[in-house]
């Protein structure tokens, strides 16, 4: 997350931005809207995608 938040930029200057947009097409897929230089995939942040990673945390 911390990589993802660093690239966030303006879209003139491409200073660093505290603003950013997230969009979703369905429960599956997300994808980088305001702040990021194209529409980035980020298919790999969504819940279900990261449950078995969660889950080791709940676990310990």
């Amino acid at each position: 997350m911390g990589n993802i938040l660093q690239s966030v930029k303006t879209k003139k200057e491409k200073n660093p931005d505290k603003f950013f947009g997230v969009g979703f097409c369905n429960i599956d897929s997300a994808y980088g809207t305001r702040g990021f230089d194209s529409n980035i995939n980020m298919d790999k942040y969504v819940l279900k995608n990261r449950a078995e990673e969660l889950k080791k945390y709940i676990d310990k």
